[in-house]
């Protein structure tokens, strides 16, 4: 994740003792858009400068040769270029125990979005577990799931995605925690709920 305006870099390298030349591709609906970096001596930086909307993607990268233009590599792992836009309004989360037990707690944890129609990603310290798209007449994504172990008891935020651009989230809700004590767990819950500006 990048906040929009930011600045990020990516970086391609070769264990080759050959000097190469990279290409930096970016997946744009079904075209591909390449930037050419020649290695020296086996790696470059593609720099991303005050990054826009459309900088959000995904990307990989392959070379050649110097002297070899028809003998290239496979592509590289992808990597995704995310961005937060501070004028999407945050969601707002909140937990929901539905059954307590001995063993732990059924929770559900629900994901708000000021419109219909969004695609939210629940993340627990700042890792995402979840990934969920609402029909077109829902505003809220709930995520149901059996608490068992001390682990689950973190900090939870969620974000969200107009479905028309995909790398551009909402900057992450407040932090929803969880409180193990004893042999139960019991909702702690630290909800912020936002006014919307019309």
């Amino acid at each position: 994740m990048v906040a929009l305006g930011g600045n990020v870099s990516i970086h391609c390298q070769t264990q080759s003792e050959q000097r190469v030349e990279f290409y930096l591709t970016k997946e744009v609906t079904s075209r591909n858009t390449p930037a050419v970096k020649v290695s020296d001596p086996h790696e470059v930086i593609f720099p991303i400068v005050s990054a826009t909307k459309s900088d959000g993607g995904k990307y990989w990268c392959l070379y050649h040769f110097k002297e070899n233009y028809n003998n290239w590599s496979p592509p590289s792992d992808t990597v995704y270029i995310n961005l937060t836009d501070p004028t999407l309004s945050k969601p707002s989360l909140k937990m929901i125990p539905t059954r307590e037990s001995a063993l732990g707690l059924n929770v559900t944890i629900q994901c708000q979005g000021s419109e219909k129609g969004l695609t939210f990603a629940l993340q627990k310290e700042s890792k995402q577990i979840a990934f969920q798209t609402t029909e077109a007449d829902r505003d809220t994504a709930e995520f149901p799931f059996f608490m068992l172990k001390s682990e689950d008891a973190q900090g939870y935020t969620c974000q969200y995605h107009h479905r028309s651009n995909p790398f551009v989230w909402s900057e992450p809700s407040e932090p929803v925690e969880l409180v193990l004590r004893g042999k139960t767990l019991d909702s702690k819950y630290i909800t912020s709920y936002l006014l919307l500006k019309c």
